[in-house]
Order: structure tokens, then sequence, then C-alpha cells
């Protein structure tokens, strides 16, 4: 290693020059020694090497496992932070980087870990679910006259509150539910349609009536089927059959889901129940939230209160 006080031959090069040259020598460090240094992030498809600040990567050469130099990596980004991004098809064992800071030159080598292979997504799962939050929900005088029964004073309700999002189930207690896996490898999209059956109960708590109702009102059309995304639409309508007199719970809408993770939705709908959406990615992990619209009075499935529309688009982590 050259010191900057020794004595030097000055050598003309068109003219005087004047100056010193120093030796870089580069050595092989552990990450625990570099990782103060630098910040090296390695994906699937590229390599970025990354300084502290007031500090460049100058350059980058690649080494395979016993230290000998490949080359030079093809193609450098030099990126506006001072960090330097590669592809990962020019990165090898060993990277061996040049630092600039203050004017002064410096190397290190550093061993290159085996990039992450990158998450694929096979499966998407979306579910809207409608659910009554109380134990027990208060019926309309109707209810008693078109029903003809006047023992049954109250509702069955699902005695929850929002979705677990840390659940794995698909659902929770509900009143209904819509749901479309995705199969992105076989290219098979799966509908999924239930309601439970809705109870009455007198003052005391006891079971008066159950009856229930059918999944055909729960319509799915055909969906629209690409490489990357799934595109469909749904139209709800499914009433209490103990309270004829009543409306439906009501909503329609579109989703599109792509295998990337994106979501899009747009719906509307009656504002009781109330309405949750969620969904994930490859079958496991925690849910994403979508929107959760919390019930108006029972009365507006038969009086109109206004109809919400909802409209969202966001990225489902792939697990």
């Amino acid at each position: 290693m050259g010191d900057p006080n020794d004595p030097i031959e000055e050598v003309p090069v068109s003219g005087d020059s004047v100056g010193y040259e120093v030796e870089v020598a580069s050595t092989l460090a552990t990450k625990a020694s570099f990782s103060p240094i630098l910040a090296v992030a390695s994906t699937a498809t590229t390599v970025t090497i990354a300084a502290p600040a007031e500090t460049n990567v100058k350059d980058v050469i690649s080494y395979d496992s016993s230290g000998l130099q490949i080359a030079q990596p093809a193609s450098q980004t030099q990126n506006s932070n001072g960090s330097i991004t590669i592809s990962r098809s020019d990165a090898n064992a060993l990277l061996g980087i040049e630092l600039e800071e203050d004017g002064e030159t410096s190397g290190i080598t550093v061993p290159l870990a085996n990039a992450a292979a990158a998450k694929r997504n096979n499966w998407t799962e979306f579910y809207y679910t409608t659910f009554i939050p109380e134990k027990y929900a208060p019926i309309p005088s109707a209810c008693k006259v078109t029903s003809g029964n006047y023992g049954v004073t109250k509702h069955g309700g699902n005695n929850r509150s929002w979705k677990n999002l840390n659940n794995a189930a698909a659902y929770e207690s509900y009143k209904t539910v819509a749901g479309v896996k995705v199969d992105w490898a076989r290219g098979k999209v799966y509908n999924i349609a239930l309601v439970s059956a809705s109870t009455g109960y007198n003052d005391a708590g006891t079971l008066k009536s159950k009856k229930q109702a059918s999944t055909k009102g729960i319509k799915f059309y055909k969906p629209v089927r690409q490489t990357g995304y799934v595109s469909w639409s749904v139209e709800h309508y499914v009433a209490n059959p103990l309270c004829p007199g009543a409306g439906a719970i009501r909503y329609s809408g579109n989703t599109k889901m792509y295998r990337s993770g994106a979501i899009k939705i747009n719906y509307g709908r009656t504002q009781v129940p109330n309405h949750e959406m969620y969904a994930r990615t490859n079958l496991k992990g925690k849910w994403s939230n979508i929107n959760r619209l919390t019930r108006k009075d029972f009365k507006c499935l038969s009086v109109p209160c206004g109809n919400n529309n909802y409209k969202r688009t966001m990225n489902l982590p792939i697990r």
C-alpha cells in the first residue's frame, strides 16, 4: 500500500504531471463488517448497492467465488441517490465495489447472497359478507302481520364485530356470503354463495321459528378471464323468510382482480345490515380489509334511506 508521503517520480504526460498514485486494495468483508457502510438490495432481477450519505458508489465489478474477476457488469444504472443498480444476471458470487467520498476512492469486496425467489401469486380470494353485529335484531310490527307469527318479537343476529383479519377462516358468522376464488395457475374461477338460516325468538330469547332462504338471490355473472386478470359482476337480493313484508339485503357491483395483487371494486348497496369486503393472495396469511359499512336502521330495508356507492383500487400483498 503506498503512502501519500512517499516520494514519487514525476512523469510528463503532455506536460508536467504532479500527484501520487495509491493502490486500492479490496478485502473480503463479512456482512457484519460492510452492513454499516453498504446496503445491498437483491431481488430476482436486480441488485442495488447503496452507500451512506455523502458517499457515492462509483463502480461495480463482478467476481466468481474464487475472487477472479468475471467482467464489469454490462449495464449499470447510476441512481440520483448515489447508488448503482445492476442486472441480477450480471451479478456473481462476489461484487467488487468502488466508493468515492470527498474525492477519495476506496474499495471493498462483498459476498452476494442468492436473490430470494420472487413471490408468485397462484390464488386470489375475495369475500363480501353481510351480518348483524347484535345478538338480536328488533322486528317491525309489519313482520308480525305478514309472517303470521305473533310470538316472534326479535330476530337472531350474528353477535360479532368486524372479521378478525388474522383469522385464516374465509368468513365468520354471517347472514350472507358472496365470494370468488381465482386459481391463476389453472385458469379456474370458483364462486361461493352462502345464506344462513333466519331465526325468530320471543322476548325470553326462546327460539320460536327458523327458516332457510335460498342462495338463488346471489347471482354471479359470467366472468371475463384474461391471462393477468379476472373481472365479474354480482347481484345480491336476499330477503328474510321470517319477514315477507320487509325488503331484502341488496347490493350489486363489479370486481376486477389482477394476478399482480391489484384489485378494483365498484358497488352500490342498501345500508343494512353491516357489509364488509376483504381479500388475500395464495390462500394464506392475513386478510386485507377493503371496506366496512356500518348498518343504518333496519327500517331502511323497507323504506328508502339512500344507497351507498363505493369504489376502490388497492394492491394486495403477495403472501
